[in-house]
């Protein structure tokens, strides 16, 4: 015989509010403060040259002819790795006058260890993205990774933001208008 249990985060879910809490932290010259649900202030990054942000974010790369911009990262997918694709993000929005589609590919992460609560987070501050509409491919091929990215997408349902995920690269590739090559891993070679 179990009671019911219910965490924070899943209660945020389901009620789709944020639990209440206060949290600071700093991520390199940013400061953020959140005091209450909903009530975030955030310090203003400083701009950044397209040159700036393809050293901060190596993994990135701008298709200015496809007006796409492909992210490859690699390594451990947690709420830091999940924050980094966000500021990547609207970073490149900031310094692009012109809109963009973008594809990420998660098959470089060796685990996913992002909690639900930040996803839904992250959902909520790209769903503020008010630009003109845009795609968001995501490329996910472990259950794991496939099940963030699924619900990721079930978030941003109505946004600016149209977000798909595939198993294919090629599916993705024609959805975004783009040539397969380009969302190759960068240490792929094609023969």
């Amino acid at each position: 015989y179990g009671q019911p249990s219910c965490t924070a985060g899943r209660a945020a879910f389901i009620v789709g509010q944020m639990p209440t809490r206060t949290v600071v932290s700093m991520k390199g010259d940013w400061a953020r403060i959140s005091h209450r649900a909903n009530r975030t202030t955030v310090k203003e990054p400083p701009m950044f040259t397209p040159a700036e942000v393809a050293n901060r974010f190596s993994y990135a790369c701008y298709h200015a002819d496809w007006g796409l911009v492909t992210w490859f990262p690699e390594g451990v997918f947690d709420n830091e790795h999940a924050d980094q694709a966000v500021e990547f993000i609207a970073l490149a929005e900031k310094l692009e006058s012109r809109s963009f589609n973008r594809y990420i590919d998660l098959s470089g992460y060796s685990s996913i260890q992002i909690s639900l609560d930040h996803v839904v987070r992250i959902a909520r501050r790209r769903q503020s993205y008010q630009g003109p509409p845009v795609k968001s491919a995501i490329f996910a091929v472990p259950p794991t990774s496939l099940t963030v990215a699924s619900m990721y997408q079930e978030l941003m349902n109505g946004s600016h933001v149209e977000v798909g995920v595939f198993q294919d690269r090629a599916i993705a590739a024609e959805w975004l208008g783009v040539p397969t090559a380009i969302l190759q891993p960068p240490n792929t070679i094609q023969t």
